[in-house]
């Protein structure tokens, strides 16, 4: 439920880059899992847990500033995981990200390759990351044959 100015802000402030390696999220998951069957991490899983509280609760409130310092966070706790879970490839476009607009950086999904989602300065990011950037839209509609 969140207003259409907020989402479009939120348009306007992400991009998604595509680190040039695909991910196999179960290799990824299956690190990230023996290691919290081994009672490893358990601590990070408890924080990402409540990061993503907070991610949701800071855009209730408007609060996009925050969401993007909480992005960050939660890519410093998923790097605890599992070795690899953010790659050096990833590791670079983060840096280069940083370097060139951004605010903040999360690494999508299990990681392990895949891409790598910014908040930042769209037009910037845009200009330094070229066809490696995966243009997006949020749709509240879900799956439709066309």
């Amino acid at each position: 439920n969140l207003s259409s100015r907020l989402i479009k802000q939120l348009e306007d402030n992400l991009v998604l880059v595509y680190t040039g390696k695909p991910h196999f999220s179960g290799n990824s998951n299956k690190m990230m899992i023996d290691n919290l069957k081994k009672g490893k991490n358990i601590k990070s899983f408890l924080k990402i847990k409540k990061i993503a509280i907070e991610m949701k609760n800071s855009l209730i409130k408007g609060d996009l500033e925050r969401f993007a310092m909480l992005m960050n966070s939660e890519t410093e706790e998923r790097r605890k995981l599992a070795k690899g879970i953010v790659t050096a490839d990833a590791e670079k476009i983060i840096k280069l990200g940083l370097e060139n607009g951004a605010m903040a950086a999360k690494v999508c999904g299990s990681g392990n390759g895949g891409s790598v989602l910014f908040f930042g300065n769209k037009e910037k990011l845009k200009r330094k990351f070229g066809s490696k950037v995966i243009d997006f839209r949020f749709d509240f509609n879900g799956l439709r044959w066309i």
